[in-house]
């Protein structure tokens, strides 16, 4: 089997109701849940069971170039005080994509200037989303 080469500018990250611009070198997004997803209950003589998890809470950190336009998108976002979604697609895949309905800006970056262009990274958190996994596209 060969795989269709992997193209960074093929990951789209919707932020409210735009598309961020910027996103720096290396990993650019991380989503993670709050908690795993499943648990287990183990009694003393040996017997168990799975317990599955609900909370679908957790982080989304995006890291941006200090000189994207995003930024100011996200300060928007942040002072407006109102809940918006998150979204992330990835082409490259066969249908791995994340999407959260309440996010909110949860950490602003720190503010860092030098000689030479520094990564803004924000943190946000989300009340309820969905991560989902998937494979590379096939020629």
């Amino acid at each position: 089997m060969a795989y269709k080469q992997y193209n960074p500018d093929k990951v789209a990250v919707i932020l409210g109701t735009f598309a961020a611009k910027g996103l720096a070198e290396g990993e650019f997004v991380t989503v993670e849940y709050a908690e795993d997803r499943r648990s287990m209950q183990i009694s003393t003589d040996g017997y168990g069971r799975h317990i599955k998890n609900l909370n679908n809470s957790g982080t989304v950190t995006v890291r941006l170039t200090d000189f994207s336009p995003t930024n100011d998108e996200i300060m928007t976002l942040e002072t407006s005080d109102v809940p918006f979604i998150i979204q992330i697609v990835d082409k490259n895949s066969t249908a791995a994509h994340f999407f959260a309905g309440s996010c909110m800006l949860a950490k602003v970056p720190n503010f860092v200037r030098g000689k030479e262009g520094t990564v803004n990274e924000y943190v946000f958190n989300f009340t309820s989303g969905v991560i989902y996994q998937s494979g590379a596209q096939e020629y």
